[in-house]
């Protein structure tokens, strides 16, 4: 008996499930805030299909996220902050994403951006000032948060222990048996025959078989009707002369 290929499989997904787990749940980690200080965008740039602006700050390299659906009120992307607009803002460092967009002009963001959890437009087209966007997030936890990411990575650890288990009670396949040509008797002692031998055939395996050349009864007529000299009876006469010289 031995396990089947459905045992290994499941018993590998299992164990990776679990692995992903541990991972996920080794990422918690405490979320705290920062603030930036009043300044100019230098580059807003909007994914509508995303619906993400990708935020530079001048003077600055450093790349901000603004998730646009996440705030109260919604940021509309460039209806709402455009370059030249005067803004101040806070943000969570450790709450990242690769950044790699460009625009129709011509201006390339990439990088590691932190993404922006208010946002306050001190300057707009109309003049107003102070207009404040929130996140939920942060408007529950204001100074920051514990984000325990072990309530995902447990549930997976417990997927995939399940379905380890699971594997343990697949039923065992039988070793299939091998398929062999040998015939009792057929070989001799020592597994060889002496020279100049064939392979024995074994009682009923190949029936007698006519000759390939072998008359069948009535195909061919007797010998002496088809006239061959050596089927003859023998000639005394050498010289062929009548009888009485």
């Amino acid at each position: 008996m031995r396990r089947s290929s459905g045992f290994f499989t499941l018993l590998l997904i299992g164990i990776v499930i679990v692995g992903v787990g541990i991972y996920m749940g080794t990422q918690s980690h405490q979320v705290t805030y920062q603030s930036h200080s009043a300044g100019t965008i230098a580059h807003f740039l909007a994914d509508d299909d995303e619906h993400k602006g990708y935020l530079q700050m001048d003077g600055s390299d450093d790349l901000f996220v603004v998730p646009e659906n996440s705030f109260t009120p919604t940021i509309n992307g460039i209806d709402t902050l455009k370059n030249g607009y005067r803004i101040s803002f806070v943000y969570a460092p450790s709450e990242t994403e690769h950044v790699d967009i460009k625009s129709t002009l011509g201006t390339h963001l990439e990088g590691d951006g932190a993404e922006v959890v208010q946002l306050t437009l001190l300057e707009g087209d109309n003049g107003s000032t102070n207009q404040v966007f929130t996140t939920s997030d942060y408007t529950k936890n204001p100074q920051g948060f514990y984000k325990n990411n072990w309530t995902y990575g447990g549930g997976l650890i417990a997927l995939g222990a399940i379905l380890a288990i699971v594997s343990l009670f697949l039923p065992k396949t039988r070793p299939q048996q091998g398929f062999s040509i040998n015939q009792p008797g057929a070989y001799p002692p020592g597994g060889q025959f002496p020279p100049n031998t064939q392979y024995p055939p074994q009682p009923g395996q190949f029936p007698p078989q006519p000759g390939p050349y072998a008359p069948q009864p009535g195909q061919y007529p007797p010998p002496q009707q088809q006239g061959y000299p050596y089927n003859q009876p023998p000639n005394n006469n050498p010289y062929n002369q009548p009888p009485g010289y």
